[in-house]
C-alpha cells in the first residue's frame, strides 16, 4: 500500500506535482515534501482530501455537468448513477438544479 500511496502523493499532493490538486493548505501540509515515509500510511489517509474534492465537484462542476449530453450518455451506460445524480439536486445554498431533466445541447 505504501507504494500506491507514494505514487498518489507524488502525482497529486506533493509540492510541484504534475497534476496538483487545489486543496486547502492544511490538507496538503503532510504531503508537501512528497515523501510517503513522513506520513502515516493507512487505508483512510486520503479521505479528508477526497471529501473536499467530491464536495467541490458536486457544488460546482457536477451541477453544470448534469445538464450536458455527456452526462446523459454516462447515465445510459451506468443507470446506477442516476440516484447519485438526482440525490445532489438540493444544496445547502438553496440551489436545486433545473428540475426538468438533462439538457442535451450544451
Amino acid at each position: 500500500m505504501s507504494i500506491q500511496a507514494d505514487s498518489i502523493i507524488k502525482m497529486y499532493l506533493a509540492k510541484g506535482a504534475e497534476h496538483a490538486l487545489n486543496l486547502p493548505s492544511a490538507l496538503l501540509a503532510p504531503f508537501r515534501n512528497g515523501d510517503v515515509s513522513e506520513v502515516q500510511v493507512s487505508p483512510v489517509m486520503f479521505e479528508p482530501s477526497s471529501r473536499v474534492i467530491y464536495k467541490s465537484i458536486e457544488q460546482d462542476t457536477f451541477m453544470r455537468f448534469k445538464h450536458t449530453s455527456a452526462a446523459e450518455t454516462l447515465l445510459s451506460q451506468f443507470p446506477s448513477l442516476a440516484q447519485r445524480f438526482s440525490g445532489s439536486g438540493s444544496r445547502r445554498d438553496g440551489s436545486s438544479g433545473s428540475g426538468t431533466g438533462n439538457r442535451s445541447s450544451q
